[in-house]
């Protein structure tokens, strides 16, 4: 039988400060390594970075990446706060192409 370990709560904050220099960066940096990443793996996609805090419109995307073989980009839009209308709403207008 397959032993799990238990997950445990932390506070994100105490290892990325800022979303757009800390944790942005960290997050291309894994999907940009050599071994799969645990959101490419989540995902079931090869990824590969395109551009960080890419601008589109008035707004930036965290990170565009592109699907490895299939011509297909994928807007990551990552955010260390709770959820609000403001992401969900950039999300919306990046699936939309505006």
């Amino acid at each position: 039988m397959p032993e799990f370990a238990s997950l445990e709560s932390q506070e994100v904050r105490e290892h990325w400060d800022h979303e757009a220099r800390d944790f942005t960066p960290w997050l291309a940096d894994e999907i940009r390594s050599e071994a799969v990443s645990e959101l490419e793996d989540a995902l079931g996609l090869d990824l590969d970075v395109i551009e960080e805090e890419k601008s589109v419109g008035r707004y930036n995307v965290d990170i565009l990446a592109e699907v490895v073989d299939a011509n297909r980009n994928v807007v990551i839009e990552n955010q260390l706060d709770a959820s609000n209308h403001d992401h969900l709403g950039k999300s919306i207008a990046y699936a939309s192409g505006g």
